[in-house]
């Protein structure tokens, strides 16, 4: 069985994947991951890819991704780090076994429509496992959404191959994923201050607060204009509903918030903005570059800024 502690612990540093954490940080991180897998007694080896090649075992697990349960650490004491990470690889075990008899109904529309989901991801996500296996639409910009099931301990891509079963188009599909979403994850959105301008926050412990994104009209969300967004993890998206030429300077403050929040994860979606107008999303494009911020509107954009101007 490999063990991080037959190595000398202060020779270990934070790779560059997890350069949030200080060394300190990271052997404790690794501390924890080396007790939840000699408790299985499971062997294992953590990868430079920020993954963990499992052994043999009998709970399913093979490659594991870290980035996410890093993060998570990251964010709360040190004390709690193998309560967080036995959380979330017991999930997937979890998953494992549930996955076992849910195989069993999945060409079943009428017994697997309840765990139907769209949900928003990064285009970085289509690579992995191919874009030919995942149903997905662009949203704008690097944005796309995607139809997965929501399993109780886990969100699973669906294929073209599982779908085409169900004798459904994937707008169908696509619609009923947003409305299971829309009835099982309630976002709280409040109003919050960023610098002199007020954003509404949606927020949610959930994975599924963007989805926000297709209720802006259902909620009153927009102004005369529309509204600028951005979703920069899967628990919040930031709305400034457009009304007046004050978008110019708010949209300033509220890129580096954006663009900084997508970093940090866990689950991160995107640090583009959104111009969201009848309907209609586009991309808002700026680039961030020795801290200053230059914003590249679109003709249709800057004739919406025009005609406010009037």
């Amino acid at each position: 069985m490999f063990s991080f502690f037959k190595r000398p612990r202060n020779n270990v540093v934070a790779p560059k994947w997890a350069s949030f954490f200080s060394d300190t940080e990271y052997r404790d991180f690794i501390k924890a991951i080396d007790k939840f897998f000699y408790k299985k007694n499971i062997s294992y080896k953590i990868e430079d890819d920020a993954s963990i090649k499992v052994g043999p075992n009998d709970f399913g697990l093979n490659i594991l991704g870290l980035t996410n349960v890093a993060q998570l650490c990251k964010q709360d004491e040190r004390r709690n780090y193998y309560e967080l990470i036995s959380g979330h690889f017991d999930a997937l075990i979890r998953t494992y076994l549930f996955d076992k008899d849910f195989n069993e109904i999945v060409d079943d529309y009428e017994a697997i429509e309840k765990y139907l989901a769209t949900r928003l991801y990064p285009l970085g996500y289509l690579e992995y496992g191919g874009e030919e296996n995942k149903i997905y639409s662009m949203i704008a910009g690097e944005i796309a959404k995607v139809l997965v099931f929501d399993l109780p301990d886990a969100i699973q891509t669906i294929t073209p191959e599982q779908a085409e079963k169900w004798n459904k188009t994937y707008d169908e599909l696509f619609e009923k994923g947003v409305e299971n979403v829309r009835q099982k994850y309630p976002c709280s959105i409040s109003r919050e201050k960023i610098g002199e301008f007020e954003v509404l926050l949606a927020q949610g412990d959930h994975f599924f607060a963007p989805n926000i994104v297709f209720d802006l009209e259902k909620q009153s969300l927009v102004g005369d204009w529309g509204a600028i967004i951005g979703v920069p993890d899967r628990h919040a998206a930031i709305i400034y509903p457009l009304e007046t030429l004050a978008v110019v300077n708010a949209v300033t403050s509220i890129i580096p918030i954006v663009d900084n929040m997508s970093k940090q994860g866990p689950g991160g979606v995107s640090n583009n903005l959104i111009w969201y107008k009848d309907g209609v999303f586009e991309q808002l494009r700026y680039k961030i570059e020795d801290n200053n911020i230059e914003i590249y509107p679109s003709e249709k954009f800057l004739e919406v800024l025009n005609n406010m101007a009037e």
